[in-house]
């Protein structure tokens, strides 16, 4: 019977950049996911952004939390010599009376690095409706999730560090060293499954408010930008005329189906400022992983010592999740603590019923 430090469930952004941290740090692991198996990493359009539009306001560390990212995915390129992390402008088209707070906030310490209202939009072609002009938020990136989940996944075949089956929590086992799962030997586990931890029977009392996202491919043939352009929705450009067109919001349809409102929603915010001719290519559905608090939730059971969980990304995940991952990863070597803002323990009380 072999035996391994670690047993990661899921390759999704979680358990991927999770995977990448323990090889850096030489811990032997196992990562168990089944191909082609929907999670909601594969449809994210990938955006990395420090401000919060809806209030113009730094996001929860997410000053150190990006530039932690951009590190991460700058070295995974390297290591994989593959063009992941893209740079991009995102251009905010203002509505009446935002100008004020967009000029209040410019002057703000932290806030000057990254908010420019000299953008007037005159290179776009053909012209976006803008009637009170533009916002740039400068130094920002965009990932290509797909690309960087393909990528880990065939390191993870290379190192043979990856099993592909759906995992049956009936099937693991509690011993007295760790976990017993098909036949191996685990010190430690962590669950990395998405929306789907509502269903595990060890943290299903923590407090998911898992969400939808449903997103467009459009291919827009006369609209040239290499800005992202928001309101409402955004609109990534991603080379060729290819554009990504996201993202709605639903609590309640919990299916990975797109549906027709979710398209409805999404063309009809794009015609708001952009009234071109726009072809859709694809589109797709998935299902974010987020806590009723708003925080991921990385951390060490309460009462079950080694069974781990990293989740709870949310719509940020891609920024979110190197630093995370790094901190669990060193959790896991037993070089770091608790982080109470982010431990499944704050939700102690749940966890204990």
């Amino acid at each position: 019977m072999s035996q391994y430090k670690v047993l990661i469930v899921g390759q999704g952004l979680a358990g991927s950049i999770l995977a990448i941290q323990l090889s850096r740090r030489k811990i032997p692991f196992l990562l168990l996911d089944k191909p082609g198996y929907t999670v909601s990493s594969g449809v994210a359009a990938g955006m990395m952004n420090p401000i919060v539009f809806r209030y113009l306001t730094l996001g929860w560390r997410s000053v150190n939390l990006f530039n932690q990212a951009i590190g991460f995915y700058r070295d995974f390129e390297a290591e994989s010599t593959r063009n992941l992390l893209h740079q991009v402008d995102v251009a905010r088209i203002l509505g009446e009376g935002e100008r004020i707070q967009w000029e209040k906030k410019s002057q703000l310490p932290g806030f000057g690095n990254w908010i420019d209202l000299n953008f007037s939009g005159k290179d776009l072609m053909p012209p976006v409706e803008a009637p009170h002009g533009f916002g740039l938020l400068r130094n920002l990136a965009w990932l290509d999730v797909e690309g960087f989940l393909h990528t880990v996944r065939e390191k993870l075949y290379h190192d043979n560090s990856l099993i592909e089956g759906f995992f049956s929590h009936d099937k693991l086992r509690c011993t007295v060293s760790g976990f017993e799962y098909e036949q191996q030997q685990f010190d430690q586990l962590v669950f990395c499954e998405g929306h789907r931890a509502i269903d595990n029977p060890w943290f299903k009392e923590l407090p998911f408010r898992p969400v939808k996202g449903e997103l467009l491919r459009l291919f827009i043939p006369k609209l040239r930008t290499g800005f992202v352009l928001s309101k409402d929705v955004f609109l990534l450009p991603i080379g060729d005329g290819m554009f990504k067109l996201g993202a709605t919001f639903d609590w309640n349809d919990l299916s990975n189906e797109p549906t027709m409102p979710g398209k409805r929603y999404l063309l009809d915010k794009l015609q708001t400022f952009y009234k071109g001719e726009v072809k859709v290519v694809d589109h797709q559905a998935g299902i974010r992983p987020a806590m009723a608090d708003r925080r991921p939730v990385a951390g060490e059971h309460p009462v079950i010592k080694g069974m781990y969980i990293f989740n709870g990304l949310g719509a940020k995940g891609v920024m979110l999740a190197p630093a995370i991952g790094s901190f669990l990863a060193d959790k896991l070597a037993g070089i770091s603590t608790e982080d109470d803002e982010i431990s499944p323990s704050r939700f102690d009380h749940d966890l204990r019923l």
